[in-house]
């Protein structure tokens, strides 16, 4: 659906409120702050970000849920906390999908963790992608392919980090080459574009086993 200026500010807006509000606006809520309908906000909103509301706001809890674990101030139980999650064991059923890895080996820079990377171009710069045992434990974006390296480098010290595999180098082409959309919510801030982005491509490799 064609979308226009007006419908972009009320989705960036509506974005705002799913990063920084905890808990996350329900749908309704989202559509009555923007003066639409719940089921035309959902369209607007999906066509500027690719993504549902509700996924959008998944995808802000695992960035929270991600950050607070590099916290060194922060235990698991406090990132988990902290993230948004209402107890250990909603987590737990989860941690697998959001982190690739058990939350303690995450939280302690990929122990253990033998990790498959990728890097790439897209619309928002350069990409990395990387894989564990368990499955997708980072999509990082930068301009530069070296920092995006260097970022997957520090977010996982103590993993093995096994790059130059053609396999998962044509996997993560394909997938991002078909998640590309570069005319999906150009005017929306960067960071929200991003976002939206990288959630779009772990969806994709979510549904794909580690080891394809």
């Amino acid at each position: 659906m064609r979308t226009t200026t007006h419908h972009t500010a009320l989705i960036a807006e509506a974005c705002r409120q799913l990063q920084t509000l905890d808990p996350a606006p329900s749908l309704a809520e989202l559509a009555a702050a923007a003066g639409l309908s719940p089921y035309h906000f959902h369209r607007v909103f999906k066509a500027e970000t690719g993504l549902t509301p509700k996924a959008y706001a998944a995808a802000c809890r695992a960035q929270r849920l991600r950050a607070a674990l590099q916290d060194p101030k922060h235990s698991v139980t406090d990132a988990i906390y902290e993230a948004g999650f209402n107890s250990n064991s909603r987590f737990y059923e989860q941690s697998q999908q959001l982190l690739g890895m058990p939350a303690k080996h995450y939280k302690t820079g990929g122990t253990g963790s033998d990790i498959r990377f990728a890097l790439g171009q897209c619309s928002l710069g350069a990409i990395a992608v990387a894989q564990s045992q368990h499955g997708v434990c980072a999509i990082l974006l930068d301009d530069d392919p070296e920092a995006v390296l260097q970022q997957l480098q520090d977010l996982f010290p103590k993993a093995q980090l096994i790059g130059d595999d053609p396999d998962f180098d044509k996997l993560v082409a394909h997938v991002v080459g078909a998640i590309e959309q570069p005319n999906i919510g150009i005017h929306l801030p960067l960071d929200i574009q991003g976002t939206a982005f990288q959630e779009r491509v772990w969806q994709a490799l979510r549904d794909i086993p580690p080891g394809s």
